[in-house]
């Protein structure tokens, strides 16, 4: 779902990275999947971090 990762990637820009849990229906999908999912957030964060730090190093 795009939509929900473009929605996280704008929360972290916003909030910066904070401890996150995405929410799913009803229709939980295979433990496969929600590892996936985890790894695709873990990415997300860690792009958003590294991109803090360098911001960061940058402004002082």
């Amino acid at each position: 779902h795009p939509p929900v990762w473009q929605l996280y990637q704008a929360t972290l820009e916003r909030f910066g990275p904070v401890p996150t849990l995405i929410e799913w229906d009803t229709d939980i999908p295979a433990f496969e999947v929600l590892i996936t999912q985890a790894s695709k957030a873990q990415d997300y964060l860690d792009k958003h971090s590294a991109v803090s730090r360098q911001l960061k190093a940058h402004a002082t």
